[in-house]
């Protein structure tokens, strides 16, 4: 057996048998619709959630935020917890027809359903459903049922979560999960990095050309906001055409940072903030 295949398994063996809370909670959902009994009876309050980087997580954009969601093939429903919704402006939208109890390891109130929430993975954007649980934890999960809807394929070799099966939309795993981002700067930071991870993970070859290309465009701009030449992306440019606007993700880094469409050109006018662009490029950004 090789040593890749040896890997793969003992990493796959980790992540079935790992114990910690939050893998309790999805399992809990697991049997007879997510164990909802509409009953109701006094809920213990679930215990914390240790963060284990064994764990897939994949970041996504719900609205303003930035935030890794954890994958869990062992789920049947996709569930969010009341904290985090309520930080994502979610709960407003919440359907009480599906209340219940999510029986398990301990239990925990099912408050009801968020319903076609707009996330961003990758460079597409899903309408997903969400259970919310009555816990104060920070929870996000990706269950069967929307695995099953978007034909999701978990690849560990390529270390990513491919939706509409194996040649459809790659995303990314992250290595460890982080909080919601709520400063405006760094949420475009967060988008900026996620779209370089992606271009890099995508083609890597084709991902230092056009950050290097990208960087000289950049740095320029910085060098002389004012001047017209260096501030607009010319459409029929061939050079620009075939190592920058030819990656999606190179587009998306540009509007991020204030480019707006001009006919087929891209222009960064006068007067948009450099704060932006100038964290692009100093040491250690995201283009370095």
């Amino acid at each position: 057996m090789q040593d890749s295949d040896i890997a793969e398994k003992m990493l796959a063996t980790d992540i079935a048998n790992h114990t910690a809370n939050d893998e309790a909670l999805a399992r809990s959902l697991a049997a007879s619709n997510g164990g909802m009994d509409h009953g109701f009876g006094r809920i213990p309050e679930p215990t914390s959630v240790p963060s284990d980087d064994t764990m897939l997580h994949v970041a996504c954009e719900i609205g303003e935020h930035e935030i890794d969601m954890l994958v869990d093939t062992g789920a049947q429903m996709s569930v969010i917890s009341e904290h985090l919704a309520a930080q994502l402006g979610l709960l407003s939208k919440l359907d009480r027809r599906f209340q219940g109890i999510a029986s398990g390891v301990g239990q925990a109130k099912i408050l009801g359903k968020v319903q076609d929430v707009p996330v961003k993975l990758g460079h597409v954007e899903f309408s997903l459903n969400f259970s919310i649980l009555s816990t104060n934890q920070h929870i996000i999960l990706l269950g069967l049922d929307l695995m099953r809807q978007f034909k999701c394929v978990v690849d560990l070799e390529r270390r990513c979560l491919v939706f509409g099966g194996f040649d459809g939309v790659q995303v990314p795993f992250v290595t460890s999960a982080r909080q919601v981002v709520s400063s405006p700067i760094d949420t475009i930071l967060a988008q900026g990095r996620r779209a370089a991870e992606a271009l890099r993970a995508r083609d890597p070859t084709a991902a230092r050309t056009a950050f290097h290309t990208l960087g000289i465009v950049l740095k320029n701009i910085d060098r002389h906001p004012n001047e017209s030449k260096y501030c607009c992306l010319r459409g029929s440019n061939d050079r620009l055409q075939r190592e920058l606007f030819a990656h999606p993700e190179i587009v998306e880094l540009l509007r991020l940072i204030g480019f707006a469409n001009d006919g087929m050109d891209l222009v960064f006018k006068p007067g948009t903030p450099l704060v932006a662009l100038r964290k692009l490029t100093m040491a250690g950004g995201l283009l370095n």
